[in-house]
């Protein structure tokens, strides 16, 4: 009888082990799935080439130093809160100001579950494509894979396995780098893509001009979108702006849309955290147009990131409750089995 005893409860203990086993599995099923949700991250303020000038709208933590910790804490922390899983960070070269800053950024990540990829931008000029070449690309690679890709692992975003590398045009447009370096899954950004030599993905949706809120699926299933466009106090007589003041409702059009297309979507790139000087920021900011609250745009983009979020969480709760179910019936089974056997 005590040896019936001892079977029954190795069985029960098996069970709980593998019904725990089978939870967690389908836990992690359902927080791999879905779209990444990405921000262009612009870590240049403060330093010597992107002072604070050329700004409408003030940021909620003032006209700020992109190397301060505490300022990098505290964008970490609201995009975590926000839904994001990671930053494109906008990158000037080798000790650049942004490249230290972007360092000190990695760091932090894991601390806040997040991940990014560097955003490689013209910073040799934008007249002459032609020096992005071989030579430079395979300085550059290297470069990155020491201070970035291998240096932090856990932090570094891939696609599919590869070491995302993304670059801004005119680099790429006149030497396509993908057949030399197939370790990497590079993206070349830019605007007005569909008329380029060369490009993978929209850095806003530039295309869209009668704010129709209609976007594009490109390479890899991406897709961007932007709170608004407006850079006509510095760049007089350029690009028309796109809802200045927030009136037009463009953006909630473009996440309807994206909410109705996630199924052919798989990176939701936001054109940006904190590019002011071209008023696309959704950082908490002090709006010089729109009559609008600091956390507007931030509030907003939550809301659809969770919108987003839902059918995903909802299938992987169905999933798990399934699981349950199926153990607890097996389970059932077994347990039957063995009490008759004990009392036999």
């Amino acid at each position: 009888m005590g040896a019936r005893a001892s079977a029954l409860t190795a069985a029960l203990a098996l069970f709980l082990f593998l019904l725990a086993l089978t939870a967690a599995s389908s836990l992690a099923h359902a927080s791999s799935s879905g779209p990444l949700v990405c921000v262009y991250y612009y870590p240049w303020y403060g330093g010597p080439d992107h002072p604070w000038q050329f700004y409408k709208d003030t940021p909620v933590l003032g006209l700020y130093n992109s190397s301060h910790l505490s300022v990098i804490a505290r964008h970490l922390g609201w995009l975590r809160d926000l839904g994001v899983d990671c930053l494109f960070i906008s990158w000037w070269g080798p000790g650049h100001f942004t490249d230290r800053v972007a360092q000190e950024i990695f760091k932090l990540l894991p601390s806040y579950g997040l991940r990014a990829a560097i955003l490689v931008e013209p910073y040799k000029g934008d007249e002459n494509p032609e020096v992005y070449n071989s030579t430079w690309w395979n300085e550059t690679l290297a470069y990155l894979r020491e201070n970035y890709i291998d240096r932090y692992p856990e932090a570094y975003l891939r696609l599919e396995g590869k070491p995302l590398v993304l670059a801004f045009n005119p680099i790429g447009l006149a030497y396509d780098p993908r057949p030399d370096h197939p370790g990497y899954a590079i993206r070349i950004v830019g605007n007005d893509i569909d008329n380029a030599r060369y490009q993978d993905w929209d850095l806003w949706p530039d295309y869209d001009k009668a704010l129709t809120g209609h976007l594009r699926i490109r390479r890899d299933g991406y897709v961007s979108l932007a709170p608004r466009f407006d850079d006509e106090h510095f760049r007089p007589g350029g690009v028309p702006p796109y809802d200045p003041d927030l009136s037009r409702g463009w953006y909630q059009r473009q996440w309807e849309w994206v909410l109705r297309h996630r199924d052919a979507i798989r990176i939701v790139a936001i054109y940006s955290w904190n590019e002011f000087h071209e008023r696309s920021a959704i950082e908490p900011h002090n709006d010089a147009t729109a009559h609008v609250g600091p956390y507007y745009l931030y509030d907003l983009t939550k809301h659809y990131i969770q919108e987003l979020r839902q059918p995903e969480a909802l299938a992987g709760g169905a999933r798990l409750g399934a699981s349950i179910a199926a153990a607890l019936a097996l389970a059932s089974t077994v347990v039957a089995l063995l009490v008759r056997l004990a009392r036999s």
